[in-house]
């Protein structure tokens, strides 16, 4: 979290959310937030599990899916996997570098993958953005506790939440 404090800092100094609004142009050097996002969503995907019809006859280890055949993908299940996610529990938004995100076509996908992916994801992603960059801008975040990723128990729904709420104390930055 200071990391992207110090990230937006940067960008707009010490000017207040009111005085230094955020613009589109300004997204586009928040490389930190966007990666801090990124690794948000493969850990905890707002959407754990999709649907998807099977439009060819499918071989799958020594199982073959006949054409229209109705799946369901598990993207946390993906997202945690240590064939594509080496420590997939530890929290690391330099996973999402540039030079380490080549190879992660169908093992990253919280928005859905291919010719079917979610319509919303540039508005979604950017939605994020400046919302996390204004919250981080006018407060500080703490937590009483450090809860590791493992312990939250989560409640699986067409979205994704916790079983119970984490607890984080809210202060007003101080810009002086």
């Amino acid at each position: 979290k200071e990391k992207v404090h110090e990230e937006l800092l940067k960008i707009y100094g010490t000017e207040t959310i009111k005085s230094a609004p955020i613009k589109y142009d300004d997204l586009q050097h928040m490389h930190y937030l966007d990666r801090v996002i990124k690794e948000t969503m493969r850990i905890f995907p707002p959407v754990p599990l999709i649907g998807r019809e099977v439009t060819e006859d499918l071989k799958l280890g020594g199982v073959t899916l006949p054409k229209g055949t109705n799946i369901v993908i598990g993207i946390i299940k993906i997202h945690r996997n240590k064939k594509y996610w080496p420590n997939p529990l530890m929290f690391d938004p330099d996973r999402f570098l540039p030079e380490k995100t080549k190879s992660q076509s169908y093992c990253y996908m919280p928005f859905s993958d291919g010719p079917r992916n979610c319509i919303g994801m540039k508005y979604g992603m950017m939605c994020m953005k400046v919302i996390l960059a204004t919250l981080v801008r006018t407060f500080v975040f703490k937590v009483n506790k450090s809860v590791e990723i493992d312990e939250i128990k989560l409640k699986f729904s067409t979205l994704l939440s916790t079983e119970k709420p984490l607890k984080v104390e809210i202060e007003k930055r101080n810009f002086q």
